[in-house]
């Protein structure tokens, strides 16, 4: 599948490239950005880590195992990234992540992203459902999947992330849930960085 470019009322969700490596290892690699990242993202974060993940994401990109898009702020007038969001589609869970730069978090830019992707998730792809995961104290994060209508369906045990090792909640997002609470999801507050 590839990966369109998706607009919101603020942003553009544009398709990963090679140029972006720079910006992401500009706003990446903070603590407070990957503490609650899976542990098999490396801290501290190389030099060539930006790299390395545009890199594989390209190659998900091109055997369309995966979509990456880079959020672009439309005010900024410029091409330069503030975060990601992926889909993984093929994959059995965890099949989107995100992150934004820490001077972007809190404006309400994930709620965007992530109702554009569950748009073309759902409605495009037509994918019946979604496995989503994320660390506990990760409140921003499943505060989104609640908003959405996700049901909790676990809490995991002895998970490890760059930020220690916590417990990871798994929902289940469905279309029919999605469809039910979109307009509730877009209407709300902004989300707090957690």
């Amino acid at each position: 599948m590839i990966t369109p470019i998706l607009k919101t009322p603020r942003l553009t969700l544009r398709p990963l490239r090679a140029a972006d490596a720079a910006r992401i290892q500009a706003l990446f690699p903070h603590y407070e950005v990957l503490k609650y990242m899976v542990a098999a993202i490396p801290w501290p974060y190389p030099a060539d880590g930006a790299k390395q993940f545009v890199d594989g994401a390209l190659a998900g990109m091109a055997r369309e195992e995966r979509c990456v898009w880079a959020i672009v702020e439309d005010a900024a007038q410029n091409d330069g990234l503030i975060g990601c969001i992926d889909l993984f589609p093929k994959k059995a869970d965890d099949q989107r992540g995100f992150w934004l730069g820490l001077p972007y978090q809190g404006k309400g830019y994930m709620t965007e992203a992530v109702a554009a992707v569950s748009d073309f998730a759902f409605d495009v792809v037509q994918l019946p459902e979604l496995i989503l995961n994320n660390a506990e104290p990760n409140v921003a994060s499943h505060r989104l999947k609640e908003k959405a209508g996700a049901t909790l369906l676990r809490i995991n045990d002895g998970v490890a992330y760059v930020g220690g090792v916590f417990r990871e909640m798994r929902w289940l997002h469905t279309a029919e849930q999605w469809h039910a609470n979109r307009a509730r999801f877009l209407c709300g507050k902004p989300e707090r960085s957690a």
